[in-house]
């Protein structure tokens, strides 16, 4: 006969591995290849100061975040214990079917056994923590990784006119390399 496949759609937490290599990639990788170039063009004045500035801004702001995460965790776990605790005193009873009570420990990344299909991520930190406000940080999550890209955009083309220019002695424009870069990564 013919086999039956059910599809379950879930969100997996990923490791502490992959979240530092996704960090490393996304934010800090550009930022290392573009920072002598910033120190160049800012002045060793104002770069080192700013760049104590930002990594101070960024340390505090990592902390409070994995606190508010840890909050919410066991908020999370504290209701599904609640839960538990009711439906085991339901199921003595006979009021409630063994199936449904929750098996296994509470993972954050996964829609709340509430059914409203919430999951924990950084814009639910946020909306948790700021209400209304929380705009702002979905907004500064994507002025980020505007920026990042931005840096690439910047960052590569120049490299290329350099190593057009070492190779083969001749000199591309940058915006020639721009507008091949638009080109080739858009469709991507």
């Amino acid at each position: 006969g013919e086999e039956e496949y059910e599809v379950v759609d879930t969100v997996e937490g990923g490791s502490l591995g992959a979240a530092t290599f996704g960090i490393i990639k996304a934010t800090i990788g550009p930022a290392i290849l573009f920072l002598p170039r910033g120190f160049k063009m800012a002045g060793w004045g104002v770069a080192i100061p700013a760049l104590l500035f930002s990594t101070a801004t960024y340390l505090y702001s990592a902390g409070r975040l994995l606190d508010c995460y840890r909050i919410e965790k066991r908020k999370i776990e504290r209701v599904e214990e609640i839960k538990a605790l009711l439906k085991d005193t339901e199921s003595s009873y006979g009021a409630m079917d063994e199936a449904a009570a929750p098996k296994g420990p509470v993972d954050p990344h996964m829609p709340s056994a509430s059914g409203d299909g919430t999951i924990l991520t950084y814009p639910e930190l946020a909306k948790r923590a700021f209400g209304k406000y929380a705009v702002f940080v979905s907004a500064g999550i994507a002025v980020l990784q505007l920026g990042v890209c931005l840096t690439y955009f910047i960052f590569v083309p120049e490299n290329l006119v350099a190593v057009t220019r070492s190779l083969t002695g001749k000199t591309v424009s940058q915006e020639a390399f721009l507008i091949a870069m638009i080109f080739a990564e858009i469709p991507f």
